[in-house]
């Protein structure tokens, strides 16, 4: 019968007696003495209550560390094989991170609050296309559209972003290119 209650907190509370269930009154009312109480086990004797609970306090902080070096900047599985390249893949993980804190502390300063996850999203998502006039091999970066949150980010950082299409030089891109084969130009996309 008692397999039949998932939650181990709610089987302690039943008796099992003959195959039929009841409720233990007695176990509830010595669990109701501790409603509203809220306990926290540490080790570190030179610290006061409050200062512990203080720390306690600030352990999202860590978990949100973890969560995003894990999930948004996908520190882990890590394909290095030798002692010096993991310690440098974890330091690179470990700078964006920084960076990352420090975009979302520079937005919540200057703009509306954003998470890193939207930060991340929004970045994403801002595009440009190099063209290629094949007759002249003038380059030109088509910028796409610059949505409300985009512009708050280059603000929040003191940089512009075009939102008109300008002449890029005779010098980068060439490598990236591909021949489109519409009206002599090579397109290309980047992010």
């Amino acid at each position: 019968m008692k397999d039949l209650i998932p939650h181990y907190g709610s089987k302690k509370y039943i008796s099992i007696e003959n195959g039929s269930a009841s409720i233990n009154q007695e176990k509830i009312k010595a669990d109701a003495q501790w409603d509203g109480f809220h306990g926290v086990i540490t080790n570190a004797t030179d610290k006061t209550s409050s200062e512990c609970l203080s720390r306690y306090r600030e352990l999202w902080q860590i978990e949100e560390a973890f969560r995003i070096s894990k999930h948004d900047l996908k520190m882990r599985p890590i394909f290095h094989w030798t002692e010096n390249r993991i310690k440098a893949h974890i330091a690179i993980c470990f700078l964006a991170f920084t960076l990352a804190k420090q975009a979302v502390y520079r937005i919540a300063l200057q703009q509306e609050p954003m998470s890193f996850e939207q930060i991340r999203n929004e970045l994403l998502h801002a595009q440009s296309s190099v063209v290629i006039d094949l007759a002249s091999q003038k380059k030109y970066m088509i910028p796409s559209h610059v949505t409300v949150n985009q512009k708050k980010l280059y603000q929040a950082f003191g940089l512009k972003r075009s939102q008109v299409p300008y002449d890029l030089g005779s010098e980068a891109f060439a490598i990236f290119t591909k021949e489109d084969g519409v009206n002599g130009t090579l397109l290309l996309s980047f992010t």
